[in-house]
């Protein structure tokens, strides 16, 4: 798959032959239990273009993205 991620600057930023995108999440537990979330980010796996076989990621704070194109190829 091919993901293509665009700052909310316009800029574009692609990975082609991705295997995996997901979101993580921190958060803080206050004393009662409940949960506030403080930071979310997306992060992509993919093979490392200058080393053959090593897997390469990149995560990305989900507040400076405009848009994530997820694109499957056939």
């Amino acid at each position: 798959m091919t993901v293509t991620f665009i700052k909310k600057d316009g800029k574009k930023i692609i990975y082609n032959h991705a295997y995996e995108v997901y979101e993580h999440k921190h958060c803080i537990i206050d004393n009662k239990g409940n949960y506030e979330e403080v930071a979310a980010f997306i992060n992509v796996q993919y093979p490392d273009e200058l080393d053959y076989g090593v897997e390469a990621e990149m995560e990305y704070n989900r507040n400076d993205l405009d848009s994530v194109v997820i694109t499957f190829e056939g």
